[in-house]
């Protein structure tokens, strides 16, 4: 990874939004509007850092990101049908905390679990369809 800098960034600003989303994450109730505030500049970071490693070529930054947005986007599916259905899945509760809870409080704008999981859904297709473009499209040059 030719801007180790980055990546360790995106992990640095991911654990913050996990611990800062945590408590509300756990406990449920009323999302503030910092927990809000706070989702919304980690997506939007996330965004700017992932269309960067994309303009500049980070070959490794793309595809560590494109994984990574793959398991939120499971997560995010077995959430979904877990709420839908009212299943009980405990092993997924680890992987919901590494991968929703950053975006938890995307909860302020819809009450229910439901809306937030099609946004956190929609929001990881973006992240997906543009990493997989990109590896497709460079897959011969991409050297580790």
């Amino acid at each position: 990874m030719k801007n180790i800098g980055l990546g360790t960034f995106l992990i640095g600003i991911t654990v913050l939004a996990i611990i800062f989303n945590l408590n509300d994450f756990i406990f449920g109730g009323k999302v503030p509007l910092y927990d809000f505030l706070l989702s919304f500049s980690y997506g939007t970071i996330w965004v700017l850092v992932f269309r960067y490693a994309l303009n500049i070529g980070e070959h490794s930054l793309i595809l560590s990101s494109t994984v990574f947005w793959c398991l939120t986007c499971l997560t995010a599916l077995i959430t979904l049908y877990i709420n839908i259905t009212e299943a009980t899945i405990s092993f997924m509760i680890p992987f919901a905390i590494v991968f929703l809870t950053p975006l938890y409080g995307m909860n302020f704008i819809g009450t229910h679990n439901i809306i937030t999981l099609a946004i956190i859904l929609t929001f990881a297709c973006y992240f997906i369809c543009f990493g997989a473009r990109y590896i497709i499209r460079n897959k011969k040059q991409m050297k580790f």
